[in-house]
């Protein structure tokens, strides 16, 4: 389908909204643009004065549309011509009866009714992901579902490609704008551009789409990927309901908060067929209420694992600057102390380096040595050591006489979710428990290389 000019001279415009035909009616807002009807079709067009990236993806949405129109295999909405009146583009649509969001009460309490709906949308995405250039839609939500009313039937066909991720041709998102509606978007698009896009994320907003059409409220999705908190659980919403473990089942897979988890879309297609079909043999309740639970410990496990790995790197960046600066005021405010300059030295070319540190403590949740210099019969150890469920992650500082002359002094800094505090102890007996602060390193190691025999 070519993009056409229609009416280079233009007929009489509404007064209130430039380039729009007085007969036409408003119809609704999307994103960047406003959809209009006259009656017969629906008409996408840019919101007036849009910026340069906005018109860019609504160029390239327009040229997408046009080159998939007539695929009848694909349940998009059907696209009557795409075109040009007065410079500005026109995606001409097939008018359907409505969104999702809209008729979401149909499918409440009924896995297989939203299956059933659902499929042709994930066959279609499915298709996309696997063409020569793969398209990935990126903005899965109920408002870009729209339907047909057909038998008493409600059939399903997307829209709204203005997110969409081409293949090969990703130049339009910026590094930090996340991606897609807050409500429906995967974890890893909420943080800017992904470095290697793929159906992945789709599958999540899937998985979002499903739940919302089972739960049956307008507007009401479980927030980023806790499917698992009882809130949120639909067999208990709807515990005599059959299937409905099977579904959460689902679910627990497409919203995994991993996108290696999460099954492919041709693997969705499957597991929304196998709920579909009607059951045979033996009643298979059980297995699917244990496959749900233990998935459901796992999404919690997860979770928790991705807020402790998080605070674990903020900690290790914030401490190891600390502990560096300090290190580094001590040899410059006493620059003729060879115990400063020793460690200053050592600290400067040895130890890992701040990320080192975070894939050890945080990734692998094993502790990490950061110095460890021995001058004149003295040692300075420095490390940190994981949290767990329990204990919370800790950096040690200690420095010791190795002859046994007197005892050693210890800082140990706790970080978790209450606050970080620092307990100091001293060779004198001395010590401190505290709210930790930044200058509490370099007091530390000052008061502590000062009782040293």
């Amino acid at each position: 389908m070519k993009i056409k000019e229609v009416d280079a001279e233009g007929p009489p415009w509404n007064p209130k909204h430039e380039g729009i035909p007085p007969t036409w009616t408003h119809k609704g807002d999307g994103g960047n643009a406003h959809v209009w009807t006259d009656g017969i079709h629906a008409i996408k067009r840019l919101r007036p004065n849009a910026s340069k990236e906005p018109v860019a993806r609504f160029a390239r949405e327009a040229q997408l549309l046009a080159a998939m129109a007539g695929e009848s295999e694909l349940a998009i909405v059907p696209i009557v011509e795409v075109r040009k009146r007065a410079g500005e583009i026109e995606i001409v649509m097939e008018l359907l009866e409505g969104n999702l969001a809209e008729v979401i009460g149909e499918f409440a309490g009924q896995p297989e009714k939203a299956a059933n709906a659902l499929l042709p949308i994930v066959e279609t995405l499915a298709r996309l992901a696997v063409r020569q250039r793969p398209v990935h839609h990126r903005d899965i939500k109920p408002e870009n579902l729209l339907y047909w009313q057909r038998d008493g039937k409600i059939e399903l066909a997307l829209s709204d490609f203005g997110c969409a991720y081409l293949a090969e041709d990703e130049r339009l998102t910026s590094t930090h704008r996340a991606i897609g509606a807050w409500a429906y978007r995967p974890p890893e698009y909420s943080v800017g551009r992904v470095e290697n896009v793929d159906e992945k994320g789709d599958v999540f907003s899937l998985g979002k789409v499903f739940w919302a059409m089972v739960n049956g409220q307008r507007h009401v999705v479980f927030p980023g990927p806790v499917w698992f908190q009882e809130e949120f659980d639909l067999t208990r919403q709807f515990p005599t309901v059959p299937k409905i473990h099977h579904a959460m089942v689902l679910i627990a897979q497409t919203c995994n908060i991993r996108p290696e988890k999460r099954p492919t879309l041709a693997q969705l297609v499957e597991n929304l067929r196998h709920l579909i079909l009607p059951a045979t043999g033996k009643p298979s309740l059980n297995d699917d209420e244990l496959t749900s639970a233990m998935l459901r410990k796992e999404a919690q496990r997860e979770i928790e694992y991705q807020q402790r790995r998080a605070f674990a790197a903020q900690f290790v960046f914030a401490i190891h600057a600390d502990f560096l600066q300090a290190i580094d005021r001590l040899h410059n405010d006493l620059p003729q102390s060879a115990l400063f300059r020793e460690w200053f030295n050592e600290t400067q070319k040895c130890g890992q380096s701040q990320q080192a540190l975070v894939n050890q403590v945080a990734e692998h949740e094993s502790d990490a040595p950061v110095s460890n210099v021995f001058f004149q019969k003295t040692l300075l150890n420095t490390r940190f050591f994981p949290g767990s469920g329990t204990t919370p992650i800790r950096f040690v500082a200690r420095i010791e006489d190795l002859t046994c002359r007197a005892a050693a002094s210890e800082l140990t800094i706790f970080g978790n979710a209450e606050g970080t505090r620092a307990d100091s102890r001293y060779s004198d007996g001395d010590t401190v428990s505290e709210p930790y602060q930044s200058n509490l390193v370099i007091e530390f190691l000052r008061k502590a290389a000062m009782q040293l025999p």
